[in-house]
C-alpha cells in the first residue's frame, strides 16, 4: 500500500532510490507500481521544472524496465519511447542516454537484437559525451552482450570486462553482479575453458547469496549448473539447478520456464526419466521468458523427451 506522506519531489526521489534496490533482488511489480504512483504526483505539478523533467524521464525509466521484466515487452518499449519523445531533439544528455541504453537492452534482451546496437552505441557516444560515468559502463556492458550476441565474441567480452573494471572502480554492485552473470557465458561462448568460468560464477553467486540479490542467484546458479554439467560434475550441477528453480519461483517468475527446462534437461543426463518429465510437465504450463537465447529451450525439452521413442522428429525439430 502506498502510505507515504513526504512531498511529491520526495516521493519521486524514493521511488528512483528503491529501483536501484530492487533491481537485483526482482520485485517488478512493486517497481511498476511506484514509478506509476511517483509519476502521478509529479506529473500534474504547475511549476515543474527542468530537474522535474528529468526526473519524470527517469520514472519513465524505471517503468518501461520493470515492465519488461513483468513481460509486458511492448508496454515497455512504447514508454521508453514516449520518454525518449517528451525530451525531444537536443545536444547530449545524461537522461537521454539512459532511456536509449534500457530501450537498447529491450532489444537484445527481446529481439531483434540488431536493433539494439544502434541504440546502445548512441547510449555510449552520448554517455561520454557529457561524462556520465555511470550510465557509459552500463550500456557499454549491454552493448558488449548485444554483440555477443550477434557473434563477435572478441569484442563483446572486451566490452563486458572493461565495465566491470569501470563497476569496481566505482563500486558499483549491480553492475558487478551482472558481470558475473555475463561475462563467464560469454567467455564460454567464445570457447574458452569453462573451469576458471566456474570458479568465476560461483564467487558471483556467494556475492549475490550475501546480498539477498534473488534474481542474480537465478540466473548464476543456472550458469553454474550448465557449466558443471559440461564438465561432467552431475551432482553439483542437480544442486545449483534446484537453487535456480527455487530462486526463479520466489525472484524471477519469467525465468521459471527456462529453470525448469535446464534441470529436465539435467535429470534426463543423469537418467532421471520421471523427475525430467515432472519438470517437463510443469514448464509446458508456463510461458517462455523474452530472452531470444531461452526460445529453443522448449523445443531441446521436447526433443529430449521424444528422443527414446521418436528420434526422427526429435532430430527434426532440433534441425528447424
Amino acid at each position: 500500500a502506498w502510505k507515504t506522506e513526504l512531498p511529491v519531489r520526495d516521493i519521486a526521489a524514493l521511488a528512483l532510490e528503491f529501483d536501484e534496490i530492487a533491481f537485483m533482488v526482482g520485485s517488478q511489480p512493486d517497481q511498476v507500481a511506484f514509478a506509476q504512483r511517483a509519476l502521478e504526483a509529479l506529473e500534474p505539478l504547475p511549476d515543474l521544472g527542468h530537474d522535474d523533467e528529468a526526473t519524470i524521464a527517469l520514472l519513465r525509466n524505471m517503468k518501461g524496465s520493470a515492465l519488461f521484466h513483468a513481460g509486458d515487452i511492448d508496454g515497455s518499449r512504447s514508454t521508453l519511447a514516449d520518454a525518449l519523445q517528451a525530451l525531444g531533439e537536443g545536444p547530449p544528455s545524461s537522461v537521454r542516454a539512459k532511456l536509449k541504453a534500457t530501450l537498447g537492452w529491450t532489444f537484445w534482451r527481446g529481439g531483434p537484437v540488431e536493433e539494439a546496437v544502434p541504440l546502445l552505441e548512441e547510449a555510449v557516444a552520448e554517455a561520454e559525451a557529457v561524462e556520465d560515468a555511470r550510465t557509459l559502463r552500463w550500456a557499454s556492458h549491454e552493448l558488449g552482450v548485444a554483440l555477443g550476441m550477434l557473434g563477435d565474441n572478441d569484442a563483446a567480452v572486451q566490452r563486458v570486462e572493461e565495465s566491470l573494471r569501470l563497476a569496481r572502480e566505482a563500486g558499483d554492485p549491480n553492475l558487478v553482479m551482472r558481470c558475473y552473470i555475463n561475462l563467464p557465458a560469454m567467455r564460454s561462448a567464445r570457447g574458452d575453458d569453462i573451469r576458471p568460468l566456474v570458479e568465476m560464477a560461483i564467487e558471483g553467486i556467494e556475492h549475490a547469496r550475501r546480498g539477498a540479490a534473488g534474481s542474480a542467484v537465478c540466473w548464476l546458479a543456472g550458469n553454474i549448473a550448465g557449466f558443471l554439467s559440461e564438465l561432467g560434475r552431475l551432482d553439483e550441477a542437480l544442486d545449483y539447478a534446484d537453487e535456480a528453480v527455487v530462486a526463479a519461483e520466489a525472484h524471477v517468475p519469467g525465468n521459471l520456464a527456462m529453470t525448469l527446462s535446464d534441470r529436465a534437461s539435467l535429470h534426463r543426463l543423469r537418467g532421471e526419466v520421471e523427475a525430467a518429465k515432472r519438470d517437463e510437465e510443469r514448464m509446458a504450463q508456463l510461458p517462455l521468458a523474452l530472452e531470444p537465447q531461452v526460445k529453443t529451450h522448449h523445443i531441446f525439452a521436447l526433443a529430449a523427451e521424444r528422443w527414446a521413442t521418436q528420434p526422427r522428429e526429435a532430430m527434426a525439430e532440433l534441425a528447424e
